[in-house]
């Protein structure tokens, strides 16, 4: 894990937040934790671009970070991290005998648990990101780039002490 610093603020924190998704969550596809393919984003890809590879995938946005951040005297403190995850699989997917919806299911199950237990080296707590909250959506289905799509959204909040 990266220390948060003033000069990553938002890339190591995300980064930190990847690795362990990555670390705790089995690829559908590939049926291996970490995945050999790339399936997590910062943005929703564009599945056309070269950098694509497939359903299902994570959405991984940017955190929010509180205003506390820097203060006047440009000294750092504890701050709050809001990142919005997101879990995006087709609903005609299948893979093997399991459908999109069970698919989903099964990605934000482990994603959940994986958050919830990530305590010790190599996780969030090492990357000094602790007091971990959830908030989870119910399912969306939606049409993306003409693609019905299920998906379901968590609310990561965390707090973490950004170094100067």
């Amino acid at each position: 894990m990266t220390a948060i610093s003033s000069t990553n603020i938002y890339s190591a924190s995300w980064n930190n937040l990847k690795a362990v998704i990555l670390a705790g969550v089995t690829d559908p596809r590939t049926g291996k934790k970490p995945s050999t393919r790339k399936w997590i984003y910062s943005t929703f890809p564009y599945p056309k671009s070269l950098d694509f590879k497939e359903y299902p995938l994570i959405v991984i946005l940017p955190a929010e970070v509180t205003d506390e951040a820097v203060t006047l005297l440009r000294t750092f403190k504890d701050n709050i991290f809001r990142f919005e995850v997101t879990v995006y699989v087709p609903r005609n997917l299948s893979l093997g005998s399991t459908a999109g919806a069970d698919i989903l299911d099964s990605i934000c199950d482990e994603l959940k648990d994986d958050l919830e237990n990530s305590t010790g080296t190599g996780t969030l707590d090492d990357g000094k990101m602790w007091n971990l909250r959830i908030d989870t959506s119910g399912f969306v289905d939606e049409e993306i780039n003409q693609q019905r799509m299920l998906s379901r959204s968590f609310i990561v909040e965390m707090n973490s002490q950004v170094n100067t």
